[in-house]
């Protein structure tokens, strides 16, 4: 199986919330034959 790592970072400098780390955990774990890890 293929695998990808996608990143996404804790809010900084203040902020409540990151887009990336948003984005990143509403990903489902598998996509097709490819592993998101």
């Amino acid at each position: 199986m293929k695998r990808l790592l996608i990143t996404g970072f804790d809010p900084f400098g203040g902020a409540e919330i990151n887009p990336s780390w948003e984005a990143v955990r509403r990903l489902p774990e598998q996509i097709g034959a490819i592993q998101a890890i």
